[in-house]
């Protein structure tokens, strides 16, 4: 398969898995992998490797942030 970026929602579908059965495989309630979908920045790194397993993918492969996010930060050292 080659590489190719998906978010959690886009990698369910692709599996043909419900919520129920992701969070069945996760050993976690279907409102938490609920969350999980709507919320993907709160993953923690344990999770997300086990999410990758899930899906037959690596986590690279899982999108957790916007493409393009209209974050600001501040870089500079010392002023």
């Amino acid at each position: 398969m080659p590489y190719r970026r998906r978010t959690l929602r886009e990698w369910r579908a692709y599996r043909k898995l419900s919520k129920t059965a992701v969070a069945e495989k996760l050993d976690i309630h279907t409102s938490t992998y609920t969350r999980m979908e709507d919320r993907p920045e709160t993953i923690t790194m344990l999770e997300s490797m086990e999410l990758a397993k899930v899906f037959g993918c690596v986590v690279g492969e899982i999108i957790f942030f916007e493409e393009n996010p209209n974050i600001m930060l501040d870089v500079s050292i010392g002023s």
